[in-house]
């Protein structure tokens, strides 16, 4: 090897090493800058000794690379190589934040954020030109799968099982680590589980009314009854929701009340990821024994596991990932070209039997089943008079259903469970109202919704689903009767929810999607099986890796899974875009689409994006497969370093602060301010007096037009002792205890940021309780107001 070949490289280290050295220098001086004082220092000495260590690593870096790749690199490769190093140029616009000062804390994490994005790009695209110049030499990972997959059938489906279930037992871990209870309709099905363990019954009246939830929910929390009265008057109340799900609880539920805590949590949690991972093997078995490719059935289910939506719906207390589970059984086995016995006919009619008591909702798939069942079983299969093993427990259960109806409602209609008692006069008025006063652009609206709605739709959460629209145009080239079939399931279900226009509500994303959310697992395998046009292939896999992230980020910040989608909801952000992707002067969320119940025709976002979603469609089927069918680095290095700019922009150039909820004041002494992001738990009294009700850190930021020259600060408790912490923006104004007392400080020439045609001001409070009084009962005071030079 000449030294004299690897010139270029030498240049380009010692390029990227000056670069990286000016950012330290940068990023060492931030803890002692302030809102008044961020300029750069140079220091000659400082440059010399970070250049050297910087340029040190880098080089032996780049031996060891060159070393691994056995010298290989070709003239085209060497370019590329060269190119690897590309993220490490846009920390030259990292001195652009500067002008963005908020405080040293916030610039220190967006520094420290874009440091670990560039050299995890950088390490990525190393792995990506290594992979090229030794693709025939590096070990073949295929082996390991196939000596996994000549592993017989039950260990596969075991090990399958044992994984995903271990998987969801740690997310629901998380979850509680998080301070995450049970939310939206989950306590209310555990509460008729309660009531059949304590009172043998569905009455939940009594229930409601002793506060039973209080064994699996917070103390301060009073659930309102989803209940209406039966016929026998206002002592029988009655869920909305069936019991199915209530009663494959109560082993767990049992458990959990022995044990008592937030193991309560973990084992409900835990028990239900059972369904969710016995679901997952479904899909594989199915995708193995229809499409013939055990590799890529595999390779689905890791991604229908263990991405949203299933990941999220196998550990919450809902009954859809057991009606999935149940409902790709039952077709599995109604499909397959193998004979099916009397006792397999028999379970598979056990199990739709019960679609009836898990929701009315499944009252449409129950009938859909049961007529695609007799179809298959007969034209398929030929079993003749042996249906009726298929049809005995379907009938016994809806005449049993009918009765439960008539006993507790004294109706036949299912509205009763949503409704009570209801004459024949109502129930004429309910669905004249629901077939025409509903505007036609209401039901559209609600289909789109849920697959692209920023607070509860599912692609903008798992873009990896967008290739399932592909998927199922490739099965319905080669499986003409499987699409049907999965179309006569689906389409119904789906369009009749959105008809009804009914919504998620308080659940995590996607839920009027998951009961047949199965069959966009076959989809998804579809595309994956029999898709040759590899440049779609390396956009699935860059939208699988989004959809991971996305995990992440819901498992880092729970509460993005709860986003009421009611009337009363006017506020358009999903919570993981908004605290993830907007910052003070960039809303990723204002580009996204919205379809909140309120007038949406003038929203552009979502005509964009349906746009954009049909366009996509098109371009597969219009795409020739011999186009970009090499997917090449220069592919890998312009999609990394479009990811990174995009994330410059969301997270690195401009503070992370979200101001919202603004609250004008007109007469702050004389002017005119605007509050934002007032914590709940800071009584507010205008113009300028908070009562903080607990301990801990509050922000309080306000704009004014004009500058604010000198503040007066008085805050203190005459009923306790605190340590407290006041800050303008990251100047220490006070940091001492208070015994007791009100004290005042003052502030002159009080800077500001400038944020549109305003003046931003940034204060934050920290208290800390040093003595034993109720703060909530007493307190904290804090008053601020401006004073004349």
């Amino acid at each position: 090897m000449k030294v004299k070949n690897f010139a270029s490289e030498i240049f380009c280290i010692v390029f990227i090493s000056i670069i990286l050295t000016l950012f330290f220098l940068l990023y060492f001086q931030i803890p002692s800058y302030t809102i008044s004082n961020h300029k750069f220092k140079f220091s000659i000495v400082n440059f010399i000794l970070i250049f050297s260590i910087v340029l040190f690593i880098f080089t032996i870096f780049e031996l060891l690379f060159q070393k691994l790749t056995l010298f290989s690199i070709s003239n085209f490769n060497r370019i590329t190589n060269i190119l690897s190093f590309s993220p490490f140029l846009l920390l030259l616009f990292i001195p652009l934040s500067l002008k963005y000062y908020l405080t040293n804390n916030d610039l220190y994490s967006r520094f420290k954020f874009f440091l670990f994005l560039i050299l995890f790009s950088f390490l990525y695209l190393k792995i990506v030109l290594l992979f090229n110049c030794l693709r025939y030499k590096l070990p073949d990972f295929k082996k390991i799968i196939d000596r996994f997959i000549l592993i017989s059938s039950r260990k596969k489906i075991l090990y399958l099982f044992l994984f995903s279930w271990f998987i969801y037992i740690i997310c629901s871990g998380i979850l509680i680590s998080k301070g995450i209870y049970f939310s939206g309709d989950e306590p209310h099905y555990l509460l008729i589980t309660h009531s059949l363990i304590k009172d043998f019954d569905i009455n939940v009246g009594n229930n409601y009314s002793n506060k039973d939830y209080k064994n699996y929910m917070p103390e301060n929390i009073k659930l309102r009854p989803h209940a209406r009265f039966g016929k026998k008057g206002i002592k029988f109340l009655y869920s909305i929701h069936l019991p199915g799900v209530s009663f494959l609880l109560i082993p767990l539920y049992f458990i959990g009340l022995i044990l008592k805590g937030k193991w309560i949590l973990l084992i409900l949690r835990a028990g239900i990821g059972v369904f969710g991972a016995l679901l997952g093997v479904q899909i594989y078995l199915f995708l193995k024994e229809n499409f013939g490719d055990e590799k890529k059935a595999l390779f689905v289910w890791i991604i229908y596991s263990f991405t949203i939506p299933i990941l999220f719906y196998s550990i919450h207390i809902y009954p859809e990932v057991v009606i999935a589970l149940f409902s790709i059984f039952i077709f599995r086995k109604i499909y397959s070209k193998n004979k099916i016995s009397n006792k397999l006919l028999l379970l598979l009619g056990f199990l739709l039997s019960t679609f009836l008591w898990f929701g009315v909702k499944y009252n449409l798939l129950f009938f859909l089943f049961s007529a695609l069942g007799i179809y298959l079983l007969l034209k398929n299969k030929g079993i003749g008079f042996r249906i009726i093993y298929f049809l005995i427990f379907p009938l016994i259960s809806y005449l049993l259903f009918v009765l439960f109806l008539h006993h507790l409602y004294g109706s036949i209609t299912p509205l009763s469970v949503y409704e009570g008692p209801v004459s024949s006069e109502y129930i004429k008025y309910y669905y004249k109202m629901v077939l025409t006063e509903v505007p036609f652009s209401q039901r559209i609206e609600t289909l789109l919704n849920y697959f692209l709605d920023q607070r509860d739709g599912l692609l903008l959460y798992s873009p990896i689903y967008l290739f399932s629209f592909l998927g199922f145009l490739e099965l319905l080239k080669r499986k003409k009767q499987l699409v049907f079939s999965l179309l006569f399931i689906s389409l119904p279900y789906i369009l009749g929810y959105a008809f009804l226009t009914q919504r998620g509500g308080y659940a995590p994303q996607a839920r009027p999607l998951i009961a047949v959310f199965w069959i966009a697992g076959i989809f998804l395998g579809s595309f994956f099986v029999y898709n040759k046009k590899n440049f779609f292939n390396f956009i699935a896999y860059l939208c699988l890796g989004i959809s991971f992230v996305m995990v992440f980020l819901m498992l880092k910040d729970p509460y993005a899974l709860y986003q009421a989608t009611t009337h009363d909801v006017t506020t358009r952000e999903g919570r993981l875009f908004l605290t993830n992707f907007n910052n003070l002067h960039f809303s990723l969320t204002s580009l996204l689409p919205s379809f909140i119940k309120v007038d949406n025709s003038k929203y552009l976002p979502n005509y964009i994006w349906t746009a954009l979603l049909l366009v996509f469609i098109i371009i597969y089927i219009i795409w020739r497969k011999e186009f970009l069918s090499r997917i090449k680095f220069t592919m890998h290095w312009f999609t990394i370093n479009l990811i990174i700019i995009f994330l410059f922009f969301t997270k690195v150039l401009y503070p992370n602060v979200i101001l919202g909820n603004p609250k004008v004041i007109d007469d702050f002494y004389g002017r005119k301010i605007a509050y934002y992001s007032l914590s709940r738990e800071a009584q507010f009294f205008p113009p300028s007096t908070f009562y903080l009700k607990r301990t801990g850190e509050f922000l309080l930021p306000f704009t004014s037009r004009k500058p604010i020259k000198n503040l007066k600060f008085s805050f203190g408790s005459n009923a306790g002792k605190y340590k407290v912490k006041v800050n303008l923006f990251d100047i220490e104004l006070f940091n001492n205890i208070l015994d007791r007392k009100i004290t005042e400080i003052s502030y002159e020439r009080v800077p500001y940021y400038p944020f549109r045609h305003l003046k931003l001001y940034f204060i934050k409070v920290y208290i800390k309780k040093l003595s034993p009084e109720s703060i909530r009962k007493n307190p904290f005071y804090f008053h601020f107001f401006p004073f004349a030079d």
